[in-house]
C-alpha cells in the first residue's frame, strides 16, 4: 500500500491494484495486471484502430509519431481480429462470437 499523487492510496492484492481518493471516499481504478505480458505494442494500437475508427487513429499517430513506423503490422494485426474471434467462437462453443467473426471477415474481403 502506499500514497500517490493527491493523496491517492494504491492498494495491492496479487495482480490486482486498487485507486483510492480519501477525499471522495470511493475507488477510482482498478488495475488487473493477470494478462500483462511482454507484447508487441503494434497490437495495442490494432486495438485503438479497431475500436474507435480511423479519425480518432489519426489522433493517436497525432500524438505517438513513432507508430507510424509500426503501420504494417497495425494493419495486418487489424486484420487478425475477426478471425480471433470467430476462433474464439469455435473454441468456446459461442455460435454469436463464430458469426460475427465469420461476417466480419466476409466484409473485409
Amino acid at each position: 500500500m502506499g500514497a500517490g499523487q493527491n493523496n491517492d492510496v494504491w492498494l495491492i492484492n496479487g495482480r490486482l491494484i486498487f485507486r483510492f481518493q480519501p477525499a471522495s471516499k470511493r475507488v477510482s481504478g482498478i488495475l488487473d495486471f493477470g494478462s500483462a505480458g511482454m507484447g508487441d505494442p503494434a497490437v495495442d494500437y490494432a486495438a485503438l484502430l479497431a475500436s474507435y475508427g480511423e479519425s480518432f487513429f489519426r489522433l493517436v499517430l497525432d500524438k505517438n509519431p513513432e507508430a507510424l513506423e509500426m503501420l504494417s503490422r497495425i494493419i495486418f494485426y487489424k486484420g487478425t481480429f475477426a478471425l480471433q474471434e470467430a476462433l474464439f467462437g469455435v473454441e468456446n462453443e459461442d455460435p454469436e462470437a463464430l458469426k460475427s467473426g465469420l461476417e466480419t471477415l466476409e466484409a473485409l474481403e
